[in-house]
């Protein structure tokens, strides 16, 4: 609506949009305040996975560190990737060399 129009309208007109759009600006918020609360939520939820992969991660490099100060490189297996992509493991090729 542009500014002639607005200036053309009565009192109880204007009034009336006024109510509108003050009721139009009450449900955004609400529907803002909503969102934010889920968003929190997520944002919670993500930090508790989050956790969970770092403390996983932690203790595979103990055991790691562990496997590696023992010398016991036997108890390491293959990663997966190379099985799928066709390429042979180290395992693997000592076993065809023989």
């Amino acid at each position: 609506m542009t500014d002639k129009e607005l200036k053309k309208l009565k009192r109880t007109e204007l009034l009336e949009l006024m109510y509108y759009l003050r009721k139009e600006l009450d449900n955004v918020k609400n529907e803002n305040e909503a969102l934010r609360s889920q968003l929190e939520v997520r944002a919670a939820e993500q930090a508790d996975v989050n956790k969970e992969i770092l403390n996983t991660v932690h203790k595979i490099t103990e055991q790691l560190d562990a496997i590696y100060k023992a010398g016991d490189f036997k108890n390491i297996k293959e990663p997966l990737d190379s099985k799928k992509s066709g390429k042979k493991s180290s395992s693997e090729k000592e076993e065809t060399e023989k």
